[in-house]
C-alpha cells in the first residue's frame, strides 16, 4: 500500500523499494548480488520527474518507488511538488557529519534532447543533477569513475541508446567503529550453497558488546562505522543453512517497515564474538528492464508521450536501466559504490559467537535518514 503525503518518508520508501528490488533479483540463480537502493531510487526518481502527471508511467514508477498515489487527485501539481520537496530535504540531510565516514551522492543528466526547462530545474534543484550535453560512453564512464574514486570504471560498455542518460552514483567509505585486529585474521573456509568449500580470510572481533537481534529466520549483528553511530552495517545469518534459509531471510527484510519496527528496532546489546570473512564483490553492469517489467513497470519503456514533462518528443521512452555496485569489506571498514577501544568488564552472560562462514546478507544503513544505502547477498567470497 502506497503511503499518504503526510506519512511519506523518502528514506523509508527507498528502503522498501530497495528490498523489494533486491528480493526480485535474488530469485534469479546468479550467485552474489549487490545493489544500492539509494542509487537506483534516485535515478528512477529523476526519470519520474519527467513523466506525465496522472499518466501510466508516472503511476507505475510511483508505485515502484513507494511514493504516494496522486493519480486521482484534483491537485496533482501541488502534491507532486510536496513529494519533490521531501526528496530535496532528504538529499540535503544525506551528507556525512562523521569524519571517519565519507558518502558521496552525485546525479547528472546527459542529453541532446530539446529538454523542457522545468525538468532541468527540478533535476538541479531537487537532485543536484548537473546537466551535460550528450556525450559518448567514454565520457560518461569517466564521470562515474571519478565520482566513485575508481571503484566503478565502467557503467556503459557501448554507446548509450537514445538521446538522454540519467545517472546517479553513490559512494560510501566507512571505518569500523570497533576495528578488527589484522593479527587475528586467519585462513579458513567458506561453505557455498553447493557445499563447495572455498578458502577465505576470516577476520575476528574479540568479545565486544554489540547490538544483536533475531527473527524467525535469521540472526543479525550491527557493526557501526565512524564515531557517531549514524552509519552501520547489518550482517544477517540465516538460521537454516541452504537456499531455503536465505529465502526466508530475504522475505523478512522485504516486508513493509522491517527497518522501523519489530525485531529490528528491538535489537539489544549483548556480548558477542564475531567472525567475518574479508570480501569484495561486484555486481553488474546489470540491465534491469526485464526485472522492472516483472515488477509491473511497463509504460516507461514504451513510446506514447509518457515523458511530456521532460520533452515534447512523444517517442522518448526508457531503453533500459543499468546498475552496477561494488562492495569491499576488510579489517579497516567498508568501501562501497553504486563505495576505538572498548573497555570490557566481566559478565556472567556466556558470549554468543556469530561466524559468517556460509552465505549471508550484508547491509549498509543510515540510522538518521532510515535509508538502506547498500544491500548484498554474499554467496561466495573467493
Amino acid at each position: 500500500m502506497q503511503p499518504s503525503i503526510a506519512d511519506f518518508s523518502a528514506g523509508q520508501s527507498i528502503s522498501q523499494f530497495g528490498t523489494q528490488m533486491f528480493a526480485t533479483l535474488c530469485r534469479e540463480p546468479q550467485g552474489n548480488v549487490v545493489i544500492s537502493p539509494l542509487s537506483l531510487s534516485l535515478a528512477l526518481s529523476m526519470a519520474t520527474a519527467g513523466t506525465s502527471l496522472g499518466g501510466q508511467a508516472h503511476a507505475q514508477l510511483s508505485r515502484l518507488l513507494n511514493w504516494p498515489d496522486i493519480s486521482s487527485s484534483a491537485d496533482k501539481e501541488k502534491l507532486d511538488s510536496e513529494i519533490q520537496d521531501k526528496q530535496k530535504a532528504f538529499l540535503q540531510s544525506s551528507n556525512s557529519d562523521d569524519p571517519l565516514v565519507k558518502i558521496l551522492i552525485a546525479n547528472s543528466v546527459w542529453t541532446d534532447l530539446d529538454v523542457k526547462k522545468a525538468f532541468i530545474t527540478t533535476c538541479q534543484d531537487t537532485y543536484h543533477a548537473k546537466h551535460h550535453a550528450r556525450e559518448g560512453a567514454a565520457e560518461i564512464n569517466k564521470w562515474v569513475e571519478e565520482k566513485t574514486s575508481g571503484m566503478i570504471k565502467e557503467i556503459l560498455s557501448e554507446e548509450p541508446h537514445g538521446p538522454a542518460v540519467l545517472l546517479n552514483v553513490v559512494y560510501f567509505k566507512g571505518a569500523w567503529k570497533i576495528k578488527f585486529d589484522p593479527s587475528k585474521t586467519k585462513e579458513s573456509t567458506f561453505v557455498r550453497f553447493d557445499k563447495v568449500r572455498v578458502p577465505c580470510q576470516l577476520m575476528s572481533l574479540g568479545q565486544k558488546r554489540l547490538r544483536y537481534g533475531e527473527t524467525l529466520h535469521t540472526e543479525f549483528v550491527f557493526l557501526p562505522y565512524g564515531i557517531t553511530d549514524r552509519y552501520t552495517s547489518i550482517i544477517m545469518l540465516p538460521k537454516t543453512e541452504g537456499l531455503q534459509g536465505m529465502e526466508g531471510t530475504i522475505k523478512e527484510i522485504s516486508a513493509p517497515n522491517f527497518f522501523s519496527d519489530g525485531a529490528f528496532a528491538n535489537a539489544s546489546v549483548k556480548p558477542l564474538f564475531v567472525e567475518l570473512p574479508r570480501f569484495k564483490i561486484e555486481y553488474g553492469v546489470k540491465p534491469l528492464k526485464q526485472t522492472l517489467k516483472a515488477m509491473n513497470v511497463i509504460a516507461p519503456f514504451e513510446s506514447g508521450g509518457h515523458f511530456n514533462r521532460m520533452t515534447e518528443d512523444e517517442s522518448v521512452h526508457i531503453h533500459d536501466v543499468y546498475h552496477k555496485a561494488v562492495i569491499e569489506v576488510n579489517e579497516e571498514g567498508t568501501e562501497a559504490a553504486a563505495a576505538t577501544a572498548v573497555a570490557m568488564t566481566r559478565s556472567l552472560v556466556i558470549p554468543k559467537t556469530l561466524t559468517f562462514d556460509r552465505p549471508f546478507l550484508f547491509l549498509v544503513y543510515d540510522n538518521v535518514n532510515k535509508v538502506l544505502l547498500f544491500c548484498a547477498k554474499v554467496e561466495d567470497v573467493k
